[in-house]
This record gives structure tokens, sequence and C-alpha cells, in this order.
């Protein structure tokens, strides 16, 4: 009997103390904190242009604890230097969360503005200190900015093209290219070589800008423009290897003591062109890896890195073409007397009322 009523005096204990006591959480049970729901991560990248355009991602955020609170969001870098409230927004601003409800928020951020780094969104309730903090891993990469390796191959595909379209140009105003001759020699003037002038330039000035060279060394970079401006200098040196003496017939004095094939011309248009177009593609992708989008407007930017680009490619394009076509047509050694050429223009075959050919002149 005395074992029994110990054993109920004892029953009745636990079952008091298990009544007064406050239960222990286990693993399984959730803590009153926010937490997103989802994604697990943020990441952004800085436009390859440096747009400061701001880009916009949505997140989920569920409120575990039992009360109702007001969401607001924070970035946390981890070099301890916190971007700027105004470098991001919230919509909606302030949300409020049931206890229990997911909602739905649309953050827009500037890459560029930001810059790159890692850190934190996180979204705490800012009328309830009790309730835990969510953090959301957030990270802003640069941008790939593309290698110089690619320059020397895109400008000489460039150039070849462009030449081989003045090759079928000539071809069909009648100037076959393997067989024309043309008068003079190629030399290099200030006033007429202006689109290799702006080249070298271009060269002479890349070095002083403070922007990455992506893909090669500095002093691999400094090689490559070197290169460019090299084969702008050497092309009318190459044409002039070609050069064979002009021989008179009978007492007519010949407009220039020299003559060379065209197809050599062309090689050597080619050349100048190359290293022209290079300078220009080398310096583009420079100005692009200074990430002028960082401190220009979205439109000035634009204007820059892609109109601006794209009008001056295509002024080189316009302006060689034509220099080609009336260099060769203007210089050529006629077969059967200058006054019998005819010249393709424009759809039409009319007479040309050409200069008297120059002893020397420009390539480009």
């Amino acid at each position: 009997m005395n074992l029994l009523r110990r054993a109920y005096r004892w029953g009745v204990l636990l079952l008091i103390l298990g009544l007064v006591l406050p239960p222990v959480a286990t693993a399984d049970e959730t803590l009153p904190a926010l937490v997103f729901a989802e994604p697990d991560a943020l990441s952004f990248t800085i436009s390859a242009n440096g747009d400061a355009a701001a880009e916009t991602r949505t997140v989920f955020v569920r409120n575990q604890s039992a009360v109702p609170v007001t969401v607001a969001f924070g970035l946390a870098w981890e070099d301890a230097v916190s971007p700027a409230a105004g470098q991001f927004t919230v919509e909606p601003g302030g949300g409020a969360l049931l206890a229990g409800d997911v909602g739905a928020f649309d953050i827009a951020l500037s890459p560029a503005a930001l810059g790159a780094g890692k850190g934190f969104l996180v979204a705490r309730a800012v009328d309830a200190p009790g309730v835990q903090a969510a953090v959301l891993p957030l990270a802003v990469s640069a941008a790939p900015t593309p290698a110089f390796a690619g320059t020397v191959v895109q400008s000489l595909l460039l150039a070849a093209l462009v030449v081989l379209a003045g090759a079928v140009w000539l071809q069909v105003a009648g100037l076959n290219p393997l067989t024309t001759w043309i008068y003079g020699q190629a030399g290099w003037s200030l006033k007429d070589s202006w689109m290799s002038n702006l080249a070298l330039v271009a060269g002479l000035a890349q070095p002083l800008l403070d922007a990455e060279t992506p893909g090669l060394s500095e002093e691999g970079y400094l090689v490559v423009v070197a290169v460019f401006g090299l084969l702008v200098l050497a092309a009318p040196l190459l044409y002039n290897a070609f050069l064979v003496p002009v021989v008179a017939e009978g007492d007519a004095e010949p407009p220039a003591p020299v003559r060379g094939p065209v197809w050599a011309y062309l090689i050597t248009t080619f050349i100048t062109l190359w290293g022209v177009l290079g300078e220009f593609l080398s310096g583009y992708r420079l100005l692009r890896g200074a990430s002028l989008g960082a401190v220009l407007a979205p439109a000035e930017s634009d204007f820059f890195l892609r109109v601006l680009p794209l009008i001056i490619g295509l002024l080189l394009v316009a302006y060689t073409l034509l220099t080609l076509y009336r260099q060769v047509v203007s210089q050529h050694v006629p077969r059967e007397g200058r006054d019998s050429v005819r010249v393709m223009m424009a759809g039409e075959v009319a007479s040309a009322d050409l200069p008297e050919p120059a002893p020397r002149w420009a390539l480009l």
C-alpha cells in the first residue's frame, strides 16, 4: 500500500509540473520570424555598356510569427559600406503581413550604381522587434567586357569585306583589278590622309584612358595598338614596292613616272583599313571597359556606346569605297586613250570627265 501511495503522489506532482512549466520548443516548431520563401538568392550583373538602368526582381516573404507585421527592406554589404537607401526601391513599400501570410515584393536596383560586390537583402518587422529578420544573399557582378583578342580578327574581316566590295564595284565598272594599272605612287598627306591620321591620333590617345584591358595585359594592349598603327604607316611603302617605270610613247610626257597594279592597291588599301578599324575598335572597347554608363545618363550612354560608333563605322566604310573607286578611275592607265573610259555609277553608264592623274596620292 505504501508503494502505491508513493507512486500516486509522484504522478500528481509530475502532472502539476507539466501544467505549470512552459513547453520546450523542438526543432520542428517554427520560431517567430520572417523568412524569404523564394528565391534562394538574388544576382545582378552590370551591363556591358555600364547602363545605369534599374533591374527588378520579385521576392516572397513569409510571416512565421503570430502577430501582423509591417515589412521594411534594407541592404547590408559585406565590405561594411552599405549602399544608400535611394539606390534601391521596393514595391509595395511598407507592406503589411498578417500572421502566416506570404507577401510578394518587387526589388528594383541599379547594378551599375551599386557597383560589383556581395551582401544581403534584409527584411525586418519594423513594428515587432521580437520577430527575427530575414536575410537573402545578394551579389552584383561586373560585366564580361569583350576581350581585345577579337579586335584583330573582327577588324581584319570587316576590312576584307569592304575591299572586296570595292573590287566588285571596279569590275562592274569595266576596270578589272587584275589587269588594270594606275599612275603614281602612294604617300602620306596631312590633308588627304585624314582617315589614317584620325586612327593614329586615336591610337596615341588610348593609353591615356584609365580603363580595363580585358583579355590582354596592359603591355599586350599597347603592342596591339602599336601594330595597328604600323599597318597604317607601312601600307604606302608596301604599295610602292610594286611600282614600275612608265615608258613614254613618242614625245608625249607620261602623267607620272611610275605606275602600279590595281590588285596591289587593293591589298594595301585593305592593310590600311585593317589598321584604321583596329585602332577605332580597340578604342571603342576600351571605352566600354571604362563603364561610361556609370557616370552618364542612359540616353547619353546609348549615344556614345551604340549610336556614335555605328555612325563612325558607316562613314569609314562609305569613305573607303568612294576613295578606292575614284582613285582607280582618275589614276588608271587607259588602254585605248583616256577619253574612251566609261564609268558605271549609280546604275548608269556615262562618259567620265576625269582629272589628270597625279604623280603622288594618298591611300586613305
